[in-house]
């Protein structure tokens, strides 16, 4: 669980998309359905409000409705607009769930119990979802697989992981 209120990106908002101030919009959200529940808490890094309704679903982005934007140039001066929720505005998670962004911070430990860095961020390439590991040790920062067999251990209270990686 969150332990502080922060800002987190929930999606960008792209081209204009016709003449009636339609965006593209790209959605980090599991569904677009979580959007209309979101609907009043969604904000820009200005601290614009938005009220966003969903078109139609492309292959990368969906079409969408802004209050208030009802021309193509108005849409096309929002290109880029990143859009916000706060942390503690999301659903509670049961008590083995876990949003992505609550393992931002935590650290990182080896199966041995050598500690070796934090998270600093979760993406996906494609292929899986991969933690982003800044090392104590280096400067680098290391990609790492985020399922059951390479992170057995997910620990909400005390803010670490366990890692398990060939050498274990």
């Amino acid at each position: 669980m969150a332990e502080h209120d922060f800002d987190v990106k929930i999606a960008s908002i792209g081209q204009a998309n016709g003449l009636k101030g339609y965006v593209q919009l790209y959605l980090f959200l599991l569904s677009s359905k979580d959007l209309y529940t979101l609907n009043g808490m969604i904000f820009d890094k200005n601290n614009k409000n938005y009220e966003i309704k969903i078109i139609s679903k492309k292959k990368s982005y969906y079409i969408a409705k802004i209050n208030s934007i009802d021309s193509r140039d108005q849409a096309e001066a929002l290109r880029g607009t990143d859009l916000f929720i706060k942390r503690l505005s999301l659903p509670p998670t049961l008590l083995e769930d876990f949003y992505y962004v609550d393992l931002i911070g935590m650290e990182v430990f080896l199966g041995n119990g050598n500690y070796i860095g934090k998270v600093i961020n979760i993406a996906n390439f494609g292929a899986c979802d991969l933690l982003e590991i800044s090392l104590t040790d280096k400067k680098d920062s290391i990609y790492h697989p985020f399922n059951k067999v390479f992170v057995p251990e997910v620990d909400l209270i005390n803010k670490k992981l366990i890692i398990k990686v060939a050498s274990d």
